[in-house]
Formats: C-alpha cells, structure tokens, sequence
C-alpha cells in the first residue's frame, strides 16, 4: 500500500478542478448550445469525468487500505502485483492515467 499524501492530494485536487471551472466558466460564456457544437468540449468533458471518478475511487480505496491494514497489519506490505485485478487504487490510476492523455498544456 502506498502512503497517503494529503499534499499530493491537494495539488491534485487544485489541479483538476481548475480544469473544471475552465469548462463551466466557457459553457456560460459561450451557452450551452454553442459549447456542445465544439466536439473538443466533449473530450474536455471526458477528461474532467475521469478525473472526477479517479479521484473518488482514489479516496475509496484509501480508507479500504486503512481498515484492511486495521485488520491486518500485514495487509500493508502485500506487493502491488499480487492487488486484486480491480482494487480501487489501481482502477483510480488507470482513470487519472487515462485522463491525463486528455490534458492540454498551454
């Protein structure tokens, strides 16, 4: 198990949801009709969604791990590879991997 960063947390956190006032702030901006006529908005949503459910799966798996170590102090040093095929830290990482594919620089 990973440990917790809750400072990695945020800048994530910060970093995403900028991303998301990005596409509210355009959407009210141009209107939702005119925003929808972008195909490049759906991708922008896309993006925002994955991170959204990557972020939420992330929590999810962080108080999993925290009552499985509770229960077995073992549990915390099971190798990564051995994880069950879709335990919530590794979905979270396939979505904000996935996401990030998405993300434009600029």
């Amino acid at each position: 198990m990973e440990p917790f960063s809750f400072d990695a947390a945020l800048r994530g956190l910060r970093g995403f949801s900028g991303f998301i006032w990005e596409e509210t702030s355009e959407m009210f901006h141009l209107g939702l009709h005119r925003y929808l006529r972008n195909l490049w908005n759906f991708i922008d949503f896309l993006r925002n969604s994955l991170y959204v459910l990557g972020a939420v799966l992330r929590a999810l798996a962080y108080f999993q791990q925290r009552r499985e170590v509770q229960r077995d102090a073992g549990a915390a040093r099971i190798p990564r590879e051995n994880w069950a095929n879709f335990d919530p830290q590794l979905v979270a990482d396939g979505l904000l991997a996935g996401a990030n594919i998405f993300r434009q620089e600029s």
